[in-house]
């Protein structure tokens, strides 16, 4: 039988594993309520806290895909914040911002970056009516040139005290809350992968915790 194929019994797979039964009816329920038409771009983000504590908002939202420039190497991560929720991520780095937001745009996505200029949208008033990747800028500087060239859209969040800035993880997590409920509530379902498509995830999963315990 295929591994892409949804089972009734979690004995019936096609693969060693230790994972209980339980554990892999998680996983599946999990991978119904992804969504592939909202990710997260990191424009060049330098701190490990900050990297890690948006990949774990990525997972608690739902967003499976998350794309990383970082051009000093690989990117670090902090495992105390992460606790290994990257596992359950697709990442992927770019050396430089152009080139990862060409990838993205290339493949349907609207580009709506965080920059709180007089044109921007307050985030809550966005539909979300297609595959949308929302862009944060780095620690110190914000948004790169080429972000703020490429953008289709800036948005942000609305403030009503006297800080009118964020720090950028917890930009992540208020952007991601906000922009997953509207997708979702758009979609009229909690996640837009087709049962192939989870299918695939969680054998991706399944099969990730095998090579950690041979490892």
């Amino acid at each position: 039988m295929s591994l892409i194929e949804f089972v009734d019994d979690a004995s019936e797979l096609e693969i060693e594993t230790t994972l209980l039964p339980q554990r892999i009816a998680r996983m599946r329920e999990v991978a119904g309520r992804r969504l592939k038409s909202l990710s997260l771009v990191l424009d060049n983000l330098h701190d490990p806290h900050n990297i890690s504590a948006c990949m774990r908002s990525c997972d608690i939202f739902g967003i499976q895909n998350v794309h990383i420039t970082h051009p000093d190497g690989p990117v670090k991560m902090h495992r105390g914040v992460t606790r290994g929720c990257n596992r359950w991520l697709n990442i992927r780095q770019h050396a430089d911002i152009r080139t990862c937001l060409e990838t993205v745009k290339d493949a349907g996505y609207m580009l709506l970056a965080a920059d709180p200029n007089p044109d921007s949208r307050n985030l809550e008033e966005i539909e979300f009516d297609g595959p949308t990747a929302l862009i944060l800028g780095a620690e110190h500087f914000g948004l790169s040139p080429e972000t703020l060239e490429m953008a289709d859209q800036c948005f942000h969040v609305q403030m009503h005290g006297f800080s009118q800035s964020f720090n950028v993880s917890v930009a992540a997590a208020i952007s991601l809350h906000i922009s997953s409920t509207s997708r979702r509530r758009y979609l009229g379902q909690p996640g837009d992968l087709s049962e192939e498509e989870q299918a695939v995830l969680v054998q991706s999963w399944i099969d990730g915790h095998k090579d950690r315990r041979k490892s």
